[in-house]
């Protein structure tokens, strides 16, 4: 069996500033790769829900990327 060892809070905010810098803060506490947190775009100032694995793989704001759902 393979088990793979859960990220820590510290990890996953280092990997986020390695790939982005200030431009994105997340607005509530990560928990796991899986697990939606709010995070705000710091250009646009938009707030949405992402899953941490999907932040990190790439996908962004979905406003700045005309991805938004009215």
């Amino acid at each position: 069996m393979c088990f793979l060892k859960k990220k820590t809070v510290d990890e996953f905010e280092n990997e986020v500033r390695k790939q982005v810098g200030n431009e994105y803060i997340f607005l509530d506490r990560y928990i796991n790769s899986k697990t939606k947190i709010k995070v705000k775009h710091n250009v646009c100032g938009y707030e949405y829900d992402v899953e941490p694995n999907a932040f990190l793989r790439g996908h962004r704001c979905p406003k700045c990327a005309n991805k938004l759902k009215v």
